[in-house]
């Protein structure tokens, strides 16, 4: 392969040469002989040579030359990485393609061969150039040459570097490609767009280049097939989720929430579920408000709409008449084993629970609470009946006259997004 090239030089040499001499003539020179490398060829160098209008730029070219050939050396001997983990070898065409794209994108190319980073003109073991004349129109030019050392030990490092390189380049697309399918948050198909640039400019062959492509389009395919999935709308406090191909992913960006009707406003994503807390106390009462969550996929803004109405739960559900209270054990300074009855009414034809209730009674030291009752009605009227086991202190009995009672019942209506407080106060008769 060497050989190939130091002939193929020294034959365009030789042309180019001839051709000087028949129309320049020379009218200075580095040294009173041409050396006999600067015409044709040496073992275990790389001669490289140009012609400008200017010194400077004739031995910046030269050194151009030289990185061309070198490129070349390597591009004939080496072994790419290609689809099937096969080992493919650089073809003709592939090599002048190969050389070509170099020289159009030399600046960010050189830094991902590593074999180029090295070759500078420090290295110039010796050089020769040449002021000439064109004899016609008297217009001056320099011919530089340089001879640049590159060993066989050293041309086969590059071609390992060069390999290796290449293996582990197209290993990260592989790694890539197998990865498609596993994505678990938009910041994953973010940054694996972002990876994929790098191999799309490395990569020298169509084949790779365009599978490259492929993938990173199919990387942003995926923000299409993102959908929304609620998990609960209660009444400030909203829970959905990002769904991938009936898969859910996470997000860990800032989100934004736009809407007239809420303030206060918290969004925390937490695992796959996106939490929005809200305070509504502005909203109006007996209407749909909206509130819009937006989502930043791919580079533009999707929202999540959802809405909440505010009931006047205090008027269309409610306890009602008078309360109840029987205790089983008593006497003038201890009830115990309570039996508490509270007629109920609603306005709703959805099903209601009661979750805890309070009830300050008069005479008792302290107040009746009673949690995780979850009692459930869908009656429009209907009474709520329920055991107190504690015993109480009393400091005041009753003896069968009527007080009143102040209460609050934590309630949830499913179905009308309800999860509130009611505050009552009735009438209350007791066996005390």
């Amino acid at each position: 392969m060497k050989k190939h090239i130091i002939l193929s030089l020294f034959l365009c040499l030789c042309a180019a040469f001839v051709s000087l001499s028949a129309q320049e003539k020379v009218v200075d020179k580095s040294a009173k002989k041409r050396p006999v490398w600067a015409s044709g060829s040496a073992q275990d160098y790389i001669i490289g040579f140009a012609t400008a209008g200017d010194l400077e730029t004739a031995k910046n070219q030269a050194l151009e030359d030289v990185r061309k050939q070198i490129i070349r050396a390597v591009a004939e001997n080496i072994s790419f990485a290609s689809q099937g983990s096969t080992q493919q070898k650089m073809e003709n065409s592939d090599i002048t393609m190969f050389v070509d794209n170099f020289e159009s994108k030399y600046k960010t190319q050189a830094a991902s061969l590593p074999y180029i980073t090295g070759i500078s003109s420090s290295k110039i073991e010796e050089s020769y150039w040449e002021k000439l004349q064109d004899k016609q129109t008297k217009a001056i030019s320099y011919l530089y040459s340089v001879k640049y050392p590159l060993p066989a030990g050293e041309l086969r490092k590059m071609i390992l570097a060069f390999e290796k390189q290449d293996r582990e380049m197209y290993q990260k697309y592989t790694e890539l490609e197998k990865q498609l399918t596993q994505v678990s948050s938009l910041e994953e198909i973010d940054g694996r767009i972002a990876e994929l640039n790098p191999l799309i400019e490395y990569f020298f062959d169509d084949v790779r280049k365009n599978a490259a492509r492929s993938l990173q389009q199919r990387y942003r395919d995926l923000y299409k097939n993102i959908s929304f999935k609620v998990f609960s709308n209660k009444l400030g406090d909203h829970r959905f989720g990002l769904v991938l191909n009936g898969r859910p992913i996470s997000t860990s960006q800032r989100i934004q929430v736009k809407s007239d009707d809420i303030y206060d406003v918290n969004v925390e994503p937490t695992g796959d579920e996106i939490v929005v807390k809200y305070q509504f106390d502005g909203a109006e009462y007996d209407r749909m408000n909206e509130v819009t969550v937006n989502v930043k996929m791919g580079g533009r803004t999707v929202p999540h709409k959802f809405s909440f109405i505010v009931r006047k739960a205090g008027i269309k559900l409610y306890p009602q008449k008078t309360v109840y209270l029987t205790a089983a054990t008593k006497n003038d300074s201890i009830v115990g084993l309570i039996n508490i009855r509270i007629p109920m009414k609603s306005e709703y034809s959805t099903p209601y629970t009661i979750r805890n209730i309070t009830l300050t009674v008069p005479g008792l030291a302290n107040p009746l609470f009673i949690d995780g009752i979850n009692f459930t009605s869908s009656r429009k009227e209907d009474t709520f009946i329920l055991d107190y086991d504690d015993e109480m202190e009393v400091l005041r009995l009753l003896k069968g006259q009527m007080d009143m009672v102040k209460g609050s019942m934590d309630i949830e209506i499913p179905a009308e997004e309800i999860d509130t407080r009611i505050d009552f106060s009735l009438p209350v008769k007791t066996n005390w």
